[in-house]
C-alpha cells in the first residue's frame, strides 16, 4: 500500500504490486548445529535462511569445514537439493575441533556465510546415531 504526503496531508492509499527479481540470498541459514557422529564424522543441520532475507528460490547449500588449527585448509561440501537441511561429514580426523560454516544458494549467487560452528570429533571408539 502506498500513499502520499503532501501539504494538505496524506492521500487514500492505493495497492501497488512490485515485483523484484531474484539475487542472492541476503541472509545466512539459521541455528547451524554440529554434533559428533563417530571418530571420523560430524553431523550438521540447520534451518533455511529467513523466508525475508532469501531474495528468490533456494537450489542448495554450501557446507564449508576445516580443522580449527588449520584454517587455510577448507573442505566444501555442495547440497544440490534446497530441501536438505543436514549433512554428515566424514573422513575427518579424530579428536580434532572442525569449524563449519554454512551458506544458502540462490538461482543468482551464494549467499552470506552462517556463524561459525565449532565441535570436535569423537576421542574414542563410541559413536553416537
Amino acid at each position: 500500500m502506498v500513499s502520499t504526503k503532501t501539504n494538505t496531508g496524506w492521500s487514500l492509499e492505493t495497492l501497488h504490486w512490485v515485483e523484484m527479481p531474484p539475487g542472492p540470498p541476503l541472509g545466512p541459514p539459521l541455528q547451524v548445529r554440529a554434533s559428533p557422529v563417530s571418530l571420523t564424522s560430524i553431523r550438521v543441520t540447520w534451518l533455511e535462511p529467513d523466508v525475508w532475507k532469501r531474495n528468490g528460490p533456494l537450489i542448495g547449500y554450501s557446507v564449508s569445514y576445516n580443522p580449527l588449527n588449520r584454517r587455510g585448509q577448507s573442505l566444501v561440501k555442495n547440497i544440490t537439493n534446497p530441501n536438505q537441511t543436514r549433512v554428515l561429514l566424514t573422513g575427518l580426523m579424530m579428536f580434532t575441533d572442525y569449524e563449519t560454516r554454512v551458506r544458502a544458494l540462490g538461482q543468482k549467487g551464494p549467499g552470506p556465510l552462517s556463524r561459525p560452528v565449532i565441535e570436535k570429533t569423537n576421542e574414542d571408539g563410541r559413536s553416537f546415531a
